[in-house]
């Protein structure tokens, strides 16, 4: 009688940019790994932009609607 083991897996938390994930997905699951996925929320991205200094603030609504004709 044959026995089969099934191998370990060891779970990862990897950050990348956006541009290599489909290579990355392909590789893991090439090694028969698995993928789960998070998504960030609208306001987890927000924070990160406060975060980064990726805002601007305005005295006024005046001030913003100045800056935006420039444009």
């Amino acid at each position: 009688m044959e026995t089969t083991t099934t191998p370990s897996l060891r779970t990862f938390e990897v950050t990348i940019p956006e541009q290599y994930t489909d290579t990355l997905k392909q590789f893991i699951k090439a090694l028969k790994g698995k993928i789960k996925a998070e998504k960030k929320t609208g306001l987890d991205e927000a924070l990160e932009d406060v975060k980064a200094g990726r805002v601007h603030r305005y005295d006024s609504f005046e001030d913003f609607k100045q800056k935006m004709l420039k444009l």
